[in-house]
Protein backbone atom coordinates (compact mmCIF):
# COMPACT_ATOMS: atom_id res chain seq x y z
CA UNK A 1 0.00 0.00 0.00
CA UNK A 2 1.64 3.23 -0.96
CA UNK A 3 1.73 4.75 2.70
CA UNK A 4 3.82 1.73 3.78
CA UNK A 5 7.23 2.69 3.43
CA UNK A 6 6.86 6.31 4.65
CA UNK A 7 4.42 5.16 7.87
CA UNK A 8 7.43 2.26 8.66
CA UNK A 9 10.11 4.40 8.43
CA UNK A 10 8.07 7.14 11.11
CA UNK A 11 7.83 4.19 13.26
CA UNK A 12 10.92 3.46 13.26
CA UNK A 13 12.12 6.85 14.55
CA UNK A 14 9.47 7.67 16.96
CA UNK A 15 8.53 4.10 18.01
CA UNK A 16 12.13 2.67 18.27
CA UNK A 17 12.90 -0.89 19.95
CA UNK A 18 15.43 1.15 22.12
CA UNK A 19 13.17 3.34 23.61
CA UNK A 20 10.28 1.47 24.00
CA UNK A 21 11.04 -2.54 24.15
CA UNK A 22 11.59 -3.83 28.36
CA UNK A 23 10.73 -0.14 29.19
CA UNK A 24 7.63 0.91 31.60
CA UNK A 25 6.12 3.16 29.18
CA UNK A 26 2.53 5.08 30.27
CA UNK A 27 -0.47 4.36 27.35
CA UNK A 28 -0.22 8.77 27.10
CA UNK A 29 3.51 8.45 25.68
CA UNK A 30 2.37 5.84 23.59
CA UNK A 31 -0.26 7.81 22.17
CA UNK A 32 1.97 10.70 22.19
CA UNK A 33 4.66 8.60 20.15
CA UNK A 34 1.64 6.81 17.34
CA UNK A 35 0.02 10.54 16.92
CA UNK A 36 3.86 11.85 15.68
CA UNK A 37 3.93 8.80 13.36
CA UNK A 38 0.32 9.88 11.71
CA UNK A 39 -0.07 13.81 12.22
CA UNK A 40 1.28 14.77 8.96
CA UNK A 41 -0.35 11.97 7.16
CA UNK A 42 -3.37 13.80 8.25
CA UNK A 43 -4.78 11.27 10.96
CA UNK A 44 -4.90 11.04 14.42
CA UNK A 45 -4.49 8.53 17.31
CA UNK A 46 -6.87 8.37 20.87
CA UNK A 47 -6.66 6.77 23.90
CA UNK A 48 -9.96 4.72 25.20
CA UNK A 49 -10.26 2.92 28.11
CA UNK A 50 -11.97 -0.28 27.90
CA UNK A 51 -13.02 -2.59 30.61
CA UNK A 52 -12.88 -5.92 28.32
CA UNK A 53 -9.35 -5.70 28.30
CA UNK A 54 -7.61 -7.36 31.31
CA UNK A 55 -6.06 -10.42 30.93
CA UNK A 56 -2.16 -10.31 30.14
CA UNK A 57 -2.27 -10.53 26.21
CA UNK A 58 -4.90 -8.46 25.62
CA UNK A 59 -3.31 -5.14 27.27
CA UNK A 60 -4.21 -3.25 24.05
CA UNK A 61 -6.75 -3.16 20.55
CA UNK A 62 -6.35 -0.84 17.76
CA UNK A 63 -9.65 0.33 15.51
CA UNK A 64 -10.01 3.09 12.90
CA UNK A 65 -12.49 4.97 11.36
CA UNK A 66 -12.83 7.25 8.04
CA UNK A 67 -14.77 10.14 8.27
CA UNK A 68 -15.45 11.75 4.90
CA UNK A 69 -17.08 14.82 6.59
CA UNK A 70 -14.59 15.67 8.28
CA UNK A 71 -11.98 18.65 6.35
CA UNK A 72 -8.98 17.73 8.54
CA UNK A 73 -7.72 14.44 9.93
CA UNK A 74 -10.88 12.49 8.40
CA UNK A 75 -8.59 9.35 9.46
CA UNK A 76 -8.98 8.37 13.29
CA UNK A 77 -7.01 5.79 14.93
CA UNK A 78 -8.19 4.66 18.64
CA UNK A 79 -5.85 2.64 20.90
CA UNK A 80 -7.82 0.51 23.44
CA UNK A 81 -6.08 0.06 26.90
CA UNK A 82 -7.18 -1.74 29.73
CA UNK A 83 -9.78 0.51 32.11
CA UNK A 84 -7.41 -0.78 35.10
CA UNK A 85 -3.80 0.34 33.80
CA UNK A 86 -1.89 3.58 33.27
CA UNK A 87 1.29 1.55 31.98
CA UNK A 88 2.62 -1.32 30.18
CA UNK A 89 6.19 -2.84 30.07
CA UNK A 90 6.52 -3.80 26.59
CA UNK A 91 7.61 -7.09 25.92
CA UNK A 92 9.44 -7.89 22.80
CA UNK A 93 6.60 -9.89 21.72
CA UNK A 94 4.21 -7.22 22.10
CA UNK A 95 6.49 -4.63 20.91
CA UNK A 96 5.95 -6.06 17.01
CA UNK A 97 2.09 -7.22 17.39
CA UNK A 98 1.71 -3.47 18.23
CA UNK A 99 3.80 -2.00 15.52
CA UNK A 100 1.60 -4.80 13.02
CA UNK A 101 -1.76 -3.87 14.09
CA UNK A 102 -1.00 -0.03 14.13
CA UNK A 103 0.48 -0.37 10.10
CA UNK A 104 -2.20 -2.31 9.91
CA UNK A 105 -5.30 -0.48 11.19
CA UNK A 106 -3.69 2.54 9.19
CA UNK A 107 -3.07 1.32 5.92
CA UNK A 108 -7.08 -0.09 6.11
CA UNK A 109 -8.35 3.16 6.80
CA UNK A 110 -6.12 4.92 3.85
CA UNK A 111 -7.45 2.52 1.42
CA UNK A 112 -11.02 3.73 2.53
CA UNK A 113 -9.48 7.22 2.00
CA UNK A 114 -8.81 6.46 -1.78
CA UNK A 115 -11.94 4.46 -2.59
CA UNK A 116 -13.59 7.87 -1.65
CA UNK A 117 -11.56 10.03 -3.38
CA UNK A 118 -11.32 8.53 -6.49
CA UNK A 119 -13.80 5.78 -6.42
CA UNK A 120 -16.67 7.16 -4.66
CA UNK A 121 -19.50 5.56 -6.66
CA UNK A 122 -18.19 2.40 -6.21
CA UNK A 123 -17.19 2.34 -2.45
CA UNK A 124 -20.48 1.76 -1.17
CA UNK A 125 -21.84 -1.17 -3.68
CA UNK A 126 -22.71 -4.02 -1.63
CA UNK A 127 -21.94 -7.88 -2.60
CA UNK A 128 -25.15 -10.15 -2.06
CA UNK A 129 -25.50 -12.38 0.12
CA UNK A 130 -28.11 -14.86 1.37
CA UNK A 131 -29.27 -15.54 4.81
CA UNK A 132 -31.79 -16.51 7.70
CA UNK A 133 -34.27 -13.70 8.41
CA UNK A 134 -33.62 -15.28 11.48
CA UNK A 135 -30.54 -13.70 13.09
CA UNK A 136 -30.09 -11.69 15.53
CA UNK A 137 -29.91 -7.43 13.98
CA UNK A 138 -26.69 -7.52 15.47
CA UNK A 139 -25.00 -10.28 13.16
CA UNK A 140 -27.16 -8.88 10.22
CA UNK A 141 -25.29 -5.39 10.57
CA UNK A 142 -21.89 -7.25 10.91
CA UNK A 143 -23.17 -8.70 7.46
CA UNK A 144 -24.22 -5.74 6.24
CA UNK A 145 -21.17 -3.64 6.88
CA UNK A 146 -19.14 -6.29 5.98
CA UNK A 147 -20.25 -7.06 2.52
CA UNK A 148 -19.65 -3.33 1.32
CA UNK A 149 -17.18 -3.29 -1.42
CA UNK A 150 -14.86 -0.79 0.00
CA UNK A 151 -14.69 -3.02 3.39
CA UNK A 152 -14.21 -6.19 0.92
CA UNK A 153 -11.65 -4.38 -0.19
CA UNK A 154 -10.02 -2.87 2.73
CA UNK A 155 -10.28 -6.68 4.67
CA UNK A 156 -8.90 -7.98 1.93
CA UNK A 157 -5.90 -6.09 2.19
CA UNK A 158 -5.58 -7.07 6.06
CA UNK A 159 -5.46 -10.62 5.47
CA UNK A 160 -2.70 -10.03 2.75
CA UNK A 161 -0.64 -8.11 5.55
CA UNK A 162 -1.48 -11.16 7.88
CA UNK A 163 -0.13 -13.55 5.47
CA UNK A 164 2.98 -11.59 4.21
CA UNK A 165 3.49 -11.05 8.47
CA UNK A 166 3.04 -14.41 9.63
CA UNK A 167 3.79 -16.75 6.61
CA UNK A 168 6.90 -15.02 4.83
CA UNK A 169 8.11 -18.45 3.83
CA UNK A 170 5.01 -19.66 2.64
CA UNK A 171 4.36 -19.56 -1.56
CA UNK A 172 1.29 -16.63 -0.85
CA UNK A 173 -1.39 -18.53 -3.34
CA UNK A 174 -0.68 -21.56 -1.57
CA UNK A 175 -2.03 -19.72 1.82
CA UNK A 176 -5.20 -18.53 0.06
CA UNK A 177 -6.15 -21.56 -1.73
CA UNK A 178 -5.92 -23.58 1.50
CA UNK A 179 -6.53 -20.08 3.57
CA UNK A 180 -9.28 -22.42 6.08
CA UNK A 181 -6.12 -24.30 7.79
CA UNK A 182 -4.11 -20.98 8.66
CA UNK A 183 -4.60 -19.97 12.28
CA UNK A 184 -2.89 -16.63 12.20
CA UNK A 185 -5.25 -14.84 9.15
CA UNK A 186 -7.56 -12.94 11.96
CA UNK A 187 -9.45 -10.81 9.32
CA UNK A 188 -10.20 -13.81 7.44
CA UNK A 189 -11.23 -15.62 10.15
CA UNK A 190 -13.66 -12.37 10.57
CA UNK A 191 -15.31 -12.61 7.39
CA UNK A 192 -15.53 -16.78 8.00
CA UNK A 193 -17.34 -16.34 11.44
CA UNK A 194 -19.62 -13.42 10.00
CA UNK A 195 -20.35 -14.97 7.22
CA UNK A 196 -21.25 -18.39 8.47
CA UNK A 197 -24.46 -20.66 7.46
CA UNK A 198 -24.79 -18.13 4.79
CA UNK A 199 -24.43 -18.31 1.43
CA UNK A 200 -21.25 -15.99 0.36
CA UNK A 201 -19.33 -17.63 -2.08
CA UNK A 202 -18.84 -15.11 -4.06
CA UNK A 203 -18.33 -12.65 -1.65
CA UNK A 204 -15.62 -15.19 -0.56
CA UNK A 205 -14.31 -15.37 -4.17
CA UNK A 206 -14.34 -11.52 -4.32
CA UNK A 207 -12.45 -11.24 -0.83
CA UNK A 208 -9.63 -14.20 -2.13
CA UNK A 209 -9.45 -12.20 -5.66
CA UNK A 210 -8.50 -8.65 -3.95
CA UNK A 211 -5.74 -10.20 -1.20
CA UNK A 212 -4.27 -12.02 -4.11
CA UNK A 213 -3.56 -8.79 -5.68
CA UNK A 214 -2.65 -6.64 -2.79
CA UNK A 215 -0.14 -9.74 -1.78
CA UNK A 216 2.71 -7.41 -3.96
CA UNK A 217 1.95 -4.35 -2.12
CA UNK A 218 0.39 -5.05 1.45
CA UNK A 219 3.75 -4.78 3.49
CA UNK A 220 3.77 -5.06 7.16
CA UNK A 221 6.53 -3.99 9.16
CA UNK A 222 9.64 -5.87 9.72
CA UNK A 223 9.60 -8.07 13.57
CA UNK A 224 11.82 -7.06 15.91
Amino acid sequence: MYIASKLHKQMDVHFSPDEFIGKKVFYADVSKALNTIVRPLGASVRVVRCSNLNTARDIFDFSGYFDIQKKRNKIGITLHVPKNRDSITITKSAYNRLRFHFSQVVQHEFIHLSQFSFRPEQAERKIKVYHSHKLSKQRVDEIEYLREWCEIEAYAHDIAMEINYFYPNRKPHAVINQIDKFTNLYSYKKYKETFKSTEWNRLRTSLLRKCWKWIPVAHPPKKC
